[in-house]
């Protein structure tokens, strides 16, 4: 019965991995600007 399962795919499981997912990249951008932000006032 897993294996059924697992390749249906449960819509909360791929709901909550897309949103750990789509948190994580936004994350990155962010840290990511935030350093390029924080460089830039920096250097002049």
């Amino acid at each position: 019965m897993e294996s059924s399962t697992e390749i249906i795919g449960n819509p909360i499981t791929l709901l909550v991995e897309r949103v750990a997912y789509l948190a994580l990249g936004l994350f990155f951008i962010i840290a990511f600007y935030r350093a390029i932000k924080t460089e830039k006032s920096e250097g002049g």
